[in-house]
């Protein structure tokens, strides 16, 4: 189909799903899929213009502006200026100032929740524009400009990126993390990929364990790879678990711990806290590796405690526990004999008599479940 064709289709399309899906489609999914299909769609219709006439150009862009600057754009600011990225390929040295106009304009009309969005993409689309026309010193005038702007300093690392300018871009980012600008974690990646790019092991290691010792877990999967394909893992690991130890919080650490199936050491952290939410939170992931263990932090840390407890919610908290023991369990024996001796204790009427039906009902549940 003649792109002077495609074009207009694939904007009325656009239009019609900006205006009509978000009212039928529940599952925000099928939005995105929706629109982002016609934007790619769109993407390969200008993908080959190096052959058409200004004229198409400008009149194609001017059906683009128009649509750009529709109020059904209000509250998805992100759908709006992809129609303008999408469309960079048909812009020439008339419609720029029209893109750039409309873009500048609309800050004073959109809603506040687009504002913050507007500010940063009507620079990026300046930078864009420029560099799709060849006016390099322009674009890089305005990175320079706004190079504190964490969108510009993003795009400015992918451009370099893309150039293949990788010390340059390591620089950038460097300075970003020195200045504390924006999210640390996003330059931490994006310059934990310049390394992986350049080969720079001894800096993605140093990068990496940083990253880890900071709190970032995240990292430690890939630092894992990175140490295990140089076959240093089995020596680093001993002290790192040590010195993770000492750097993480308890959870954090019981996820490393996870990830490594060292389900004893977990128990250590269990015993050396004797938190009821930690017990309640690895007690059923853990059971049947160390069944022992954590029958008895479960029942005295959780159970007994819980049965102690003065508060109105105790008698409920305590019926749960219970059952959720039986549940990962499955240890009907040691279930019953807790029982008994609570209802010893603490008698079956009372506070405790609701507490204790519904665990006598969760065992007769459980007993007819598995006969």
């Amino acid at each position: 189909m003649p792109i002077e064709l495609s074009v207009p289709l694939l904007l009325m399309t656009y239009q019609n799903q900006i205006q009509l899906l978000p009212k039928i489609v529940d599952y925000n999914q099928q939005f995105d899929d929706s629109v982002q299909g016609t934007m790619l769609a769109l993407e390969e219709a200008v993908d080959s213009v190096a052959g058409l006439s200004t004229d198409i150009k400008d009149n194609l862009m001017d059906q683009v502006i128009k649509l750009f600057k529709k109020a059904i754009f209000e509250g998805f600011p992100e759908e709006r200026y992809d129609l303008f990225y999408t469309a960079l390929p048909l812009v020439t040295e008339q419609t720029a100032p029209k893109l750039i106009a409309v873009s500048e304009k609309l800050k004073k009309q959109v809603s506040i929740m687009d504002m913050l969005y507007l500010e940063s993409n009507k620079l990026l689309l300046q930078i864009r524009i420029a560099f799709q026309l060849g006016q390099t010193k322009r674009a890089q005038q305005i990175i320079d400009d706004n190079i504190d702007n964490e969108d510009v300093r993003s795009e400015y690392v992918a451009i370099l990126e893309g150039s293949k300018n990788f010390p340059k871009a390591e620089a950038v980012i460097q300075d970003a993390i020195n200045k504390k600008l924006g999210d640390p974690q996003q330059w931490r990646n994006r310059l934990a990929r310049i390394y992986r790019q350049t080969n720079q092991t001894a800096k993605l290691r140093k990068l990496l364990k940083n990253q880890l010792l900071s709190g970032d877990i995240e990292a430690y999967d890939q630092y894992r790879e990175l140490l295990v394909g140089m076959h240093e893992w089995k020596k680093e690991y001993p002290a790192l678990l040590a010195t993770l130890a000492a750097k993480l919080g308890r959870y954090d650490y019981c996820k490393i711990l996870l990830k490594e199936n060292a389900y004893s050491k977990i128990v250590d952290q269990l015993n050396k806290y004797k938190s009821m939410a930690m017990i309640r939170q690895y007690a059923p992931i853990i059971y049947k590796y160390e069944k022992k263990p954590i029958t008895t932090l479960y029942l005295n840390s959780v159970v007994i405690p819980q049965s102690n407890k003065k508060t109105a919610t105790g008698p409920v908290q305590l019926a749960s526990d219970i059952i959720k023991f039986l549940n990962f369990s499955k240890d009907l024996k040691t279930t019953k004999r807790v029982i008994k001796q609570l209802k010893v204790r603490l008698g079956t009427g009372g506070r405790f008599r609701d507490a204790f039906s519904k665990i006598d009902d969760a065992i007769e549940r459980f007993e007819l479940n598995i006969n």
